[in-house]
C-alpha cells in the first residue's frame, strides 16, 4: 500500500485554501474601511468641538480653512487627498457649523463598498451619511 496524497486531493486542498484566502482578504478590506470611517468620525467630532468653541467667542462659525488646515487635515479638492497619503477623507465645514468628510478616491485610495461616500456631523451632534460601524 502506497502512502501519500493523490493529485486530486492536493488540487482540492489548494482550491479550498484559495477560496478561504479570498474571503479573508475581503473581510480584511472591510475592517480597514471601518477603521478609516471611525477615524473620520473622530475628526468630525473634533471639528465640531472646535466650531462650538469658535462660535462662543465670535458669534459665528469658522470657515473651512481655519481649523481643517491648522489640524493638518486635507480640505477642498480631491487632489489634496492625492498628496496626503495618511488620510482617506477630505474635510469641509459650512457656515452653519456642520462639518463633513468626503471619502477620497484619488491616489490609489478606492473605498470598499460604495464608490464614494460622505459623513456629516451637524453642530447639534447628528451624524448622517454612509459610514461603517461595528
Amino acid at each position: 500500500m502506497k502512502k501519500g496524497f493523490t493529485l486530486l486531493e492536493l488540487i482540492i486542498v489548494i482550491v479550498v485554501v484559495g477560496i478561504l484566502a479570498t474571503l479573508g482578504m475581503q473581510e480584511y478590506k472591510w475592517v480597514l474601511e471601518r477603521g478609516r470611517s471611525a477615524e473620520a468620525r473622530a475628526n468630525l467630532s473634533l471639528l465640531r468641538r472646535l466650531q462650538r468653541s469658535y462660535f462662543v467667542e465670535n458669534d459665528k462659525y469658522a470657515t473651512t480653512s481655519l481649523f481643517i488646515t491648522d489640524l493638518g487635515l486635507p480640505a477642498g479638492t480631491d487632489s489634496n487627498c492625492n498628496t496626503s497619503n495618511e488620510y482617506y477623507f477630505k474635510y469641509s465645514c459650512g457656515s452653519n457649523g456642520t462639518c463633513s468628510a468626503q471619502r477620497c478616491t484619488s491616489g490609489g485610495k478606492p473605498p470598499v463598498g460604495p464608490s464614494q461616500y460622505s459623513i456629516s456631523l451637524s453642530i447639534d451632534g447628528v451624524l448622517t451619511g454612509f459610514f461603517y460601524s461595528y
